[in-house]
């Protein structure tokens, strides 16, 4: 099987762990979902497709993500980020207080 571009550049998508959980969304304007901190947001590409199950009913939807955001919980961070000297702070920083958010369009 042949890997494309984008598998070459980014790497695999092929993994049955979950990228996030789906914060909120409507079938019009698509999906909000917060990446789980074990991915990195450098890995992601927008026009890649993903595999949506429903934590309840099972069913599996399919999506494009359209969008990859950052966000803070604390405002605070975008003025005063953590030392890059300090592995420790960051990995804390890291999906709790800053945390990047993924745009998903359902292709139904």
């Amino acid at each position: 099987m042949e890997s494309s571009t984008l598998d070459q550049f980014f790497g695999s998508a092929g993994s049955d762990q979950p990228l996030g959980f789906v914060l909120s969304g409507s079938l019009s304007e698509g999906l909000g979902v917060k990446l789980d901190p074990r991915f990195s947001v450098e890995h992601l590409a927008v026009g890649r497709y993903v595999v949506i199950r429903g934590f309840q009913s099972g069913r599996t939807f399919f999506g494009i993500i359209t969008d990859i955001a950052l966000g803070a919980s604390n405002p605070d961070l975008v003025h005063r980020p953590p030392s890059m000297d300090q592995p420790f702070t960051l990995d804390v920083f890291r999906g709790e207080v800053a945390y990047a958010t993924l745009h998903i369009s359902p292709m139904l």
